[in-house]
């Protein structure tokens, strides 16, 4: 459901050394298992009432809170074996839909906060919803990920980071109210034609952003906050008939080495203005050339 978004290994030595020295007892972790949708409620799991043994048979087991208390645990017991005789552990186990998991998670976060970028890719607006459509477009997949957070997007997990695609598509198509659902499979169905035409267009530079990603985190391409002139792009063409050659026409025009401009960094804005300014160049050539 959610991964786990930055491991901080210091944090677990430190649980790890408190445990081995009596210092932190263990408590509470909590798993959520998604069942198998194709399959019945009892084929997931089976629970021994004699032997309090619970047996995951299908479905995906996710572990929702405690990730770095888990590999505490772990670390003490391969350390000392015995220190398990110290206390118990309660495992709290839900069940139940990939929704069901984010709202026991920011129900927890209010309880113990959790980053905010965390928070954000769980929030549900109308970008989360293209979001969860997209990751059902089997063309899309083949091209594009999502990841919760920049730390992931920067290490190669995903080219999208879900909070700031939400934002960037809610903006720049404008979008303040819920979508019918003919506007918003229309809007994914146009989303997902021009992420993959671009993506095919600038395959060989994408597949080195995944494979090398630590040389071009300075560049255009690879920064997370690239959505929103993406999304400009998307949004700004796609009213034309012929917006397939526009983008064609657009995408030879991007200078992929081109450097971050760190004064709008944080806001995305330096995308759509460096996207405006290409825009508006092909536009004015497109005049010239029908003259």
């Amino acid at each position: 459901v959610i991964p786990c978004v930055k491991f901080d290994e210091e944090k677990v030595r430190e649980i790890s050394n408190n445990i081995l020295q009596g210092k932190q007892h263990t408590n509470t972790i909590r798993f959520h298992l998604i069942p198998d949708p194709h399959e019945p409620l009892q084929n997931s799991f089976v629970f021994d009432d004699k032997t309090k043994q619970l047996t995951v048979k299908k479905g995906l087991l996710v572990n929702i809170d405690g990730n770095h208390r888990i590999n505490g645990i772990v670390d003490a017991v391969f350390t000392n074996r015995n220190v398990g005789n110290n206390g118990w552990v309660i495992v709290i186990l839900s069940v139940g839909s990939p929704l069901v998991a984010r709202d026991i998670i920011v129900q927890e976060e209010k309880r113990t906060p959790i980053s905010d970028e965390h928070v954000a890719s769980m929030t549900e607006t109308e970008g989360s919803r293209i979001i969860s459509k997209l990751k059902q477009d089997e063309e899309f997949l083949k091209c594009f990920q999502f990841c919760t957070t920049a730390d992931q997007c920067r290490a190669g997990g995903g080219f999208f980071v879900e909070h700031l695609f939400a934002d960037a598509v809610m903006q720049s198509f404008n979008i303040k109210q819920h979508l019918r659902p003919s506007q918003l499979n229309s809007l994914v169905s146009y989303l997902s034609s021009f992420l993959t035409e671009f993506y095919y267009m600038t395959d060989e530079i994408i597949q080195g952003y995944y494979s090398n990603y630590s040389i071009h985190l300075e560049y255009t391409l690879s920064h997370e906050r690239t959505v929103y002139g993406l999304m400009y792009l998307a949004a700004t063409i796609q009213p034309k008939p012929d917006w397939l050659e526009v983008l064609e026409q657009i995408v030879g025009q991007i200078d992929f080495r081109k450097k971050i401009n760190q004064h709008y960094v944080d806001s995305g804005q330096w995308t759509i203005r460096y996207m405006k300014s290409i825009l508006t160049e092909y536009e004015g050539m497109h005049i010239e050339e029908s003259e």
